[in-house]
């Protein structure tokens, strides 16, 4: 009996960090060499943007609140994140990025610009490919 509940309690104390959440890991800061120029991102400072599913929103669940740097998704495979960028004139655009958490390599594009937003056009322009690029990053790990 003394043997099973030490086997019990081992495997409740190996097993308590196994669901331990999506974002719980420590974010990286990546140093990304695109298009001959070195940008940093620190992913720490990015707001995570959760987005509920269809039951969740049947139930009253609101999405989080967009904001200028955005953490989508975070898997094994890769970090999905979007930066947008403010003009004088109160318009924006978008920086979307994909970066490859094995090779390091980081794919983005920019959106078409959006002219404020009482623009009818806002999500078709937001989802839209102006520019396309790619790159390498370090510490994607």
């Amino acid at each position: 009996m003394k043997k099973l509940l030490g086997i019990l309690i081992a495997c409740l104390l190996l097993s308590g960090n196994a669901y331990a959440g999506l974002f719980s890991k420590k974010l990286p800061i990546l140093k990304c060499y695109i298009n001959d120029q070195y940008v940093t991102f620190d992913l720490r400072k990015f707001t995570i943007f959760y987005s509920p599913n269809l039951e969740e929103i049947q139930k009253g669940k609101k999405p989080s609140k967009l904001s200028d740097q955005n953490l989508f998704e975070v898997t094994d495979q890769s970090y999905e994140f979007q930066v947008k960028i403010r003009n004088n004139d109160g318009s924006f655009y978008t920086n979307t990025f994909s970066v490859n958490r094995y090779t390091g390599v980081i794919d983005g594009w920019i959106s078409e610009t959006v002219l404020g937003k009482n623009d009818p056009e806002m999500f078709s322009k937001l989802k839209s490919q102006r520019h396309y690029w790619n790159g390498t990053c370090e510490g994607a790990k």
